[in-house]
């Protein structure tokens, strides 16, 4: 007996104790579905539906025994509930377990199915619908591939689904759940049903149209475009094709107030641009640039962060006559985009993907000397000049453009041009900061160490007064360290040790972790020491800082840092005991990473310390929630 714990089974003891239970339960629940009370019955399908939705795959064995108990509920017209019940068992089986394990019994579920189809009770035929929908992906699990003979199903299937298609006067469940049905048809059988399509296609485009369906014909429509199988997208209409029918539809959307609406149809375009290039038109690329940018606003970020992820798409898929209409379309929003103090997480991503794609393409006027003049223009703008945060995404967007760049001459130009920025003297404040943020966003997408003066120059602004150009120095240092370690990480820990600005070293050092944390392996025996040199001074943000490292240290390398550690919790000074608790609140933080429970069993030992800092620690500073361990 398998269970598909990908798919969402129980885990662990109550999972494994379960499972060995399935056998006898499913046997009890076969004979209570032969029963003639309909209670009983309904309640037995219940049980399996939560049983198949518990361990996905435990009923694979089974089928055979439970088809007999469906077929009887389906059939059973004076007990309505009970056939939903049966049908909404059934969809979730169908979907939950492998199709070798219903494929045999496809001849005895189909006829039985598409009868209800076409019931008369809205309720059901909409559920008959959604199991059509499963039998489907059953009988041809991967298109164009097939593995099993599904061509007798097809013809009924198409038939009785083009029927709840076509039909007018019905619930608007029952349209929704018809127009996902010859979606999933089309979509999985199109090779074997060729001869419908011509007559379906528009009927699909007059769902489109529909107020009350296009959400789902928007969506249905993504499914085609996205199809492995030739769909007939291209087949020709009374004007153009049915994809360009489609298209100019999607488009208009976007200039509707319906949110859902407009996020389905930026997805369905994305779809659509990236599989189905060769057959837009210039005109069908207009069309959808012309209605993009007023979406470009921090009003509604995530359907910003569509709208970039479709433009992206756009720059990457199209002829390359079509990347220079951006330029006062799309760009000019992205521009005005970058000063919100709203931007952040995937609508920020998406921002410096379309900067990429566009770098990349080098094509004037959006190459890398257009755009980055663009970019560079707006740190003349008092509104991003007072925000570190609007400079932070700018200089994070010049990064992208540099690191992208198809000629990396240009790249070393501009670094080269940063320089000496900070070596001559004569630049505003805003321009300092902004030159050490491009910098170490720069350095962290790229090696630069053949920059000789690089390093002087940014250490030499630690001796500013001003504590924001020795943050964004900090910054910087830690970033362009973390873009060679083996060049750069003896020379910051040297300067470590020698003692002259050593918090800001220590600084430095903290954003070499945050930006290269997969990398940080081979080197944790070098960089612990310095750590722990700073694990027992008197400033609380010091040592909090320390642990941090140490802690992301932990995770990188756990076998070399971990019983360091351990070795911690042992010191004399009560201050290097916090720190290695604190510590593990960073490592755990860290995705992926399980700690040995005889590891984590020694750090909460630590709630016996003789010094309340250190207990006071353990339960202030670790993560909520169980601690990720195993044996």
């Amino acid at each position: 007996m398998s269970v598909d714990a990908g798919i969402g089974g129980a885990a662990g003891p109550a999972g494994a104790a379960l499972l060995v239970e399935v056998p006898r339960v499913v046997k009890a629940i076969s004979r209570q579905l032969n029963e003639k009370t309909v209670k009983t019955r309904t309640a037995a399908f219940n049980c399996l539906r939560t049983l198949a939705a518990s361990l996905p795959g435990c009923l694979g064995e089974h089928a055979p025994s439970l088809i007999p108990g469906v077929i009887k509920a389906l059939k059973d017209a004076s007990a309505n509930p009970l056939r939903i019940e049966a049908l909404s068992f059934l969809q979730l089986a169908l979907s939950t377990h492998a199709p070798a394990v219903w494929q045999p019994h496809v001849a005895t579920l189909v006829p039985t199915v598409l009868a209800l189809v076409d019931d008369r009770y809205y309720k059901i035929t909409a559920e008959a619908l959604r199991v059509t929908s499963e039998i489907v992906r059953v009988l041809r699990p991967n298109p164009p591939e097939s593995s099993f003979d599904f061509a007798p199903y097809v013809a009924p299937i198409f038939g009785a689904v083009r029927a709840r298609l076509e039909a007018q006067d019905q619930d608007q469940e029952v349209k929704e759940c018809a127009i996902e049905a010859m979606g999933l048809t089309i979509c999985h059988l199109a090779d074997a049903c060729a001869d419908f399509l011509p007559s379906t296609m528009p009927v699909l485009i007059e769902r489109l149209r529909n107020e009350i369906t296009r959400i789902t014909a928007v969506k249905t429509f993504a499914l085609l475009a996205a199809a492995k199988v030739d769909v007939r997208l291209n087949s020709p209409l009374d004007s153009g094709t049915v994809l360009q029918a489609v298209v100019a539809e999607l488009a208009s959307f976007l200039r509707k107030s319906n949110k859902p609406l407009r996020q389905a149809s930026l997805q369905a375009l994305k779809v659509i641009v990236t599989c189905h290039t060769a057959s837009l038109t210039p005109a069908d690329y207009d069309a959808v640039l012309g209605e993009m940018p007023p979406l470009l606003t921090d009003a509604d970020l995530h359907v910003a962060h569509l709208t970039l992820v479709l433009a992206t798409a756009v720059v990457q898929r199209s002829p390359t006559t079509v990347v220079p209409k951006l330029a006062d379309t799309i760009v000019p929003k992205a521009l005005l985009l970058m000063s919100s103090g709203l931007l952040q997480g995937y609508a920020l991503r998406s921002l410096l993907d379309f900067f990429a794609a566009l770098v990349s393409q080098d094509t004037p006027p959006l190459d890398f000397g257009g755009l980055t003049s663009r970019l560079l223009e707006l740190t003349s703008s008092e509104a991003v000049a007072r925000s570190r945060h609007a400079l932070g995404i700018l200089s994070q967007a010049v990064a992208v453009c540099a690191a992208h760049s198809p000629q990396p001459p240009q790249r070393s130009g501009m670094v080269e041009n940063f320089i000496s920025q900070l070596q001559g003297g004569k630049i505003a404040a805003h321009g300092k900061v902004f030159a050490l943020l491009c910098i170490g966003e720069i350095g962290q997408r790229a090696d630069l160490s053949q920059h000789a003066p690089l390093l002087e120059a940014i250490v030499r602004v630690f001796d500013d007064n001003s504590e924001e150009f020795k943050s964004a120095a900090a910054f910087a240092l830690g970033n362009v360290a973390a873009g060679n370690l083996p060049f750069y990480l003896p020379q910051l820990l040297s300067h470590t040790e020698a003692g002259k600005h050593e918090y800001l070293m220590l600084a430095a050092l903290k954003e070499l972790t945050v930006s290269s944390t997969a990398k940080l392996a081979a080197f944790a025996e070098q960089m612990l020491p310095c750590f722990f040199g700073f694990a027992e001074r008197e400033e609380e943000g010091v040592r909090n800082v320390a642990a941090e490292c140490v802690g992301r240290l932990a995770a990188a390398a756990p076998a070399v840092v971990l019983p360091a550690l351990e070795a911690r919790l042992a010191a004399p000074s009560p201050l290097a005991r916090a720190v290695a608790v604190t510590s593990l609140r960073f490592t755990l933080n860290e995705p992926g990473v399980i700690l040995p429970s005889s590891v984590a069993k020694k750090f909460l030992d630590a709630i016996r310390d003789e010094d309340l800092k250190v207990s006071e620690d353990l339960f202030n500073r670790m993560p909520p929630g169980p601690a990720r361990t195993h044996e």
